[in-house]
């Protein structure tokens, strides 16, 4: 029981940090101006990137 234990805790050590995840966000046209619809979506991925600095784009 105790070496599976040590076998467990011996991979959760690998010193890698965690995997990469690929994140796919879909943009709805929730606005029917496509200016005021970009800008809006400009605005949500300037939020999502402040809230988010590890994550990688």
């Amino acid at each position: 029981m105790g070496l599976v234990f040590v076998l467990l805790l011996a991979g959760c050590g690998s010193g890698r940090g965690p995997a990469p995840v690929r994140l796919v966000i879909w943009m709805y046209p929730v606005i029917t101006d496509p200016q005021a619809d970009t800008a809006y979506w400009d605005e949500v991925e300037k939020g999502f990137a402040k809230a988010t600095p590890a994550v990688s784009r």
